[in-house]
């Protein structure tokens, strides 16, 4: 009898105890949010949409949809364009809750991007906003992405704002599938002073202004300029962006390692040289004026509208963003 009360008061307690600390049970889920509420894409892109919860630690199994299939389809998130239009790509709990993300297709690419400002200053705490102007004024906005060199110094959310966190130097980069611009943020007092890993750069550890480019590719005629465009391709749809430069901010801010090691992954472009950090460090030099002796070299440089040659003062002409950046560049050669 006394074994039998035992073993009854131990499945109470065992059954009062997961009641009571709701053992089994999870958080409702309040709201829904999309990680995109804009999206841009051609014919046949793809673009990817992640679902979040309110509170976080909710939990439910999510539905996809497309409000017009004919347009965009979607599968776990993954959204297909179809045809030129818009429609809503809704994602649905069980309970009810959704979110929507516009979804606009187009046949028309973004092939450059303008900011409204390419250098500023503000305080620590202070927010100001950048926008940004597409090339052609018919490409879709809705898939540019906002990214911050540095969110210690600077933070730039999906419509531009930037807000100063502490003084320093940061880039604010613009960019849609491969196309990018660049505005170099200064917070604070980071105006006179150099980041940390800008250190002043001897001039003996600089490139030589001598020739910089000593080969050139493997080819019996200079390559071919298109001088409608003032850019050379070296796969089809492919151009120097932002003023035909590998590095537009090359000459106003100082480079990263990640900066260039990004942008030397992703390059698919002609090289005068068969290399894109030595391109990097001539363009530097032809910024300022180098005549180049190099035929391939200065057949390059001479397509594009802004090189004029003559009246380079040798590396003591250089500013100082510039002599580091040589010497950054050098490395990756």
């Amino acid at each position: 009898m006394k074994k039998c009360i035992s073993l009854i008061l131990i499945v109470v307690f065992i059954s009062a105890f997961l009641c009571g600390c709701g053992g089994f049970s999870s958080k409702e889920v309040e709201a829904v949010i999309l990680s995109k509420t804009e999206l841009a894409l051609t014919i046949g892109e793809t673009g990817e949409l992640e679902v979040s919860f309110e509170p976080k630690k909710a939990q439910e199994d999510v539905s996809w949809s497309s409000e017009n299939e004919n347009i965009a389809t979607v599968e776990d998130g993954k959204v297909t364009a179809v045809s030129i239009g818009t429609t809503d790509i809704i994602a649905e709990t069980a309970s009810g809750k959704s979110a929507k993300c516009t979804v606009t297709v187009s046949n028309v690419k973004v092939t450059g991007i303008t900011l409204s400002s390419t250098d500023i200053q503000i305080d620590v705490g202070e927010t100001t906003q950048i926008t940004a102007t597409v090339t052609p004024e018919d490409a879709p906005v809705g898939n540019l992405e906002w990214e911050s060199s540095d969110t210690s110094v600077a933070t730039v959310n999906t419509q531009g704002y930037i807000t100063g966190v502490a003084d320093g130097q940061a880039q604010i980069t613009c960019s849609d599938a491969g196309v990018e611009a660049v505005c170099h943020v200064t917070v604070g007092e980071g105006a006179t002073t150099a980041p940390t890993t800008a250190p002043t750069v001897p001039e003996t550890t600089a490139p030589p202004a001598t020739e910089p480019a000593t080969t050139a590719p493997v080819v019996t005629d200079p390559p071919v300029v298109d001088t409608d465009t003032d850019t050379n391709s070296g796969t089809a749809g492919d151009s120097y962006d932002s003023g035909d430069f590998v590095f537009p901010e090359s000459s106003t801010s100082y480079l990263t390692d990640s900066r260039i090691s990004d942008r030397i992954a992703s390059a698919t472009l002609y090289s005068p040289t068969g290399d894109y950090a030595q391109d990097a460090i001539n363009e530097i030099y032809a910024r300022n004026g180098y005549e180049f002796q190099n035929k391939y070299v200065r057949s390059h440089y001479e397509g594009m509208s802004w090189y004029t040659p003559g009246g380079f003062g040798g590396f003591n002409s250089l500013n100082a963003y510039e002599k580091y950046n040589l010497k950054l560049l050098s490395e990756y050669i």
